[in-house]
């Protein structure tokens, strides 16, 4: 019993650390306005774009091709952030860069309170680098950004499933090979392999 209550209370006390931590970061404006609400066709259409596109529907090892441009890139991002609250996202696609701007709401403050996201990518011989990344209007350091997105990647490089990334102005083309069982694998591979013999 004094195991499980000791789990008990540490998984409370991460739970109220997480939150206070969202409200420190939290902003009284939101980056991107809140004035274009998604219509129901746009989320019809995202809704039809993710069934159509979503790789647990191909064969194993399927070579897929994802072309994107920049205001449907804005369609998706919206409509996810649709399904955590209200917010609003905004896209901007360059050659070889990426800019992703959001803005959440965050429901337990009435008064007006948003978490604020700002992200960019650079993408250099098809692989996707960190530029610039800011939370809540605290900008993280390049290079813990690069540490925490090259962590990602090289989980995907060892899962085998990214291929390419090519941005050109106004459209990303995204390249991967399908793969069974590859979200396990992806997320098991974002720890090193000396990190998971040490979790065995």
């Amino acid at each position: 019993m004094r195991i499980l209550f000791r789990l008990l209370v540490a998984v409370l006390l991460l739970a109220l650390a997480a939150v206070v931590g969202v409200v420190l970061i939290s902003e009284g404006q939101p980056l991107v306005p809140l004035e274009q609400r998604l219509t129901d066709q746009q989320r019809a259409w995202a809704a039809k774009w993710l069934r159509a596109n979503d790789p647990r529907r191909r064969r194993d090892g399927a070579e897929v091709n994802l072309t994107l441009s920049q205001e449907e890139a804005g369609l998706l991002a919206n409509h996810f952030i649709s399904l955590l609250g209200p917010g609003q996202a905004r896209v901007v696609i360059e050659e070889d860069r990426l800019a992703l701007e959001a803005s959440l709401g965050l429901p337990w403050n009435p008064t007006g309170a948003y978490l604020n996201l700002q992200l960019g990518l650079l993408v250099v011989d098809g692989r996707p680098q960190a530029e610039s990344v800011s939370v809540g209007g605290l900008p993280l350091p390049p290079s813990l950004a690069k540490v925490l997105l090259d962590r990602a990647l090289d989980g995907l490089n060892r899962a085998q499933v990214l291929d390419s990334i090519a941005l050109t102005p106004g459209r990303a083309v995204i390249a991967y090979t399908w793969r069974r069982g590859a979200v396990d694998t992806v997320g098991t591979n974002l720890l090193s392999p000396e990190e998971q013999a040490r979790l065995r």
